[in-house]
């Protein structure tokens, strides 16, 4: 896991002695509110004010611009949205409903070579890696490889375009398709593992057991039926 800084049930509990000059900061019962402070943020980005209108939005800016007030608010205010019907959803996600709501400062994760890294979506059906989903370049150009669980790369996309070259195989890959197999054991029939290998050590980012909402598409029918036959829903 990723060393956590805070975890607290009110953002004026963060204390900001114990944050280095590089983080992440979120809450823990939604997706896509957070706060990234990295070097690599562009110059003129700036976090919002409180009065902005302001949803499950990403923000990234450099640490002389980290406003600690401005993450504060942005923290208090996401810690009052309910998840599990945001705006534009296409379904009720329930189980975000009752989630005892937590503001979360985290470390900033960097591969091997300093950067960001790659995520690595290992989607788990009946115990077994089925596929994995390879984000990329998720602030810049961001593509989505859709591989086995060998590292060959499939003709097959769910949201993002894919990459014009297959990406190259991790030399973890089997070691992050063998703990992500270990983590499913409890689970009866479904769960994604997101991964990220920073060389030294592999990261669990989450588990989920329904992916976008269980709403993205699968291009192929091949691919849908095929994953899907080995899928054996206990109820």
């Amino acid at each position: 896991m990723a060393e956590t800084y805070c975890l607290s049930e009110s953002a004026g509990e963060i204390d900001w002695d114990r944050v280095p000059r590089e983080f992440v900061a979120k809450v823990n019962h939604g997706s896509g509110g957070i706060v990234i402070i990295t070097d690599e943020a562009t110059e003129e980005a700036r976090l919002p004010r409180l009065g902005s209108r302001v949803g499950w939005d990403r923000f990234r800016v450099r640490p002389e611009h980290a406003d600690r007030e401005r993450i504060s608010d942005l923290c208090r205010h996401w810690m009052t949205l309910d998840y599990s019907w945001a705006r534009g959803q296409a379904c009720v996600q329930w189980c975000f409903a009752d989630i005892p709501r937590r503001v979360m400062v985290e470390e900033l994760l960097r591969d091997a070579s300093g950067n960001h890294p790659r995520e690595y979506r290992l989607f788990v059906i009946c115990g077994s890696v089925r596929f994995i989903q390879i984000e990329m370049d998720v602030f810049a150009d961001h593509r989505t490889a859709i591989v086995d669980s060998s590292g060959r790369m499939l003709d097959v996309r769910m949201v993002d375009p894919p990459p014009d070259v297959a990406p190259g195989i991790p030399d973890r890959l089997g070691d992050m398709v063998v703990a992500a197999e270990k983590l499913a054991q409890p689970v009866i029939d479904f769960v994604r593992v997101d991964m990220y290998d920073l060389g030294a050590r592999l990261v669990v980012g989450e588990m989920t057991h329904y992916p976008s909402g269980g709403t993205a598409p699968i291009s192929s029918d091949y691919y849908s039926r095929l994953w899907a036959e080995d899928w054996v829903i206990p109820y």
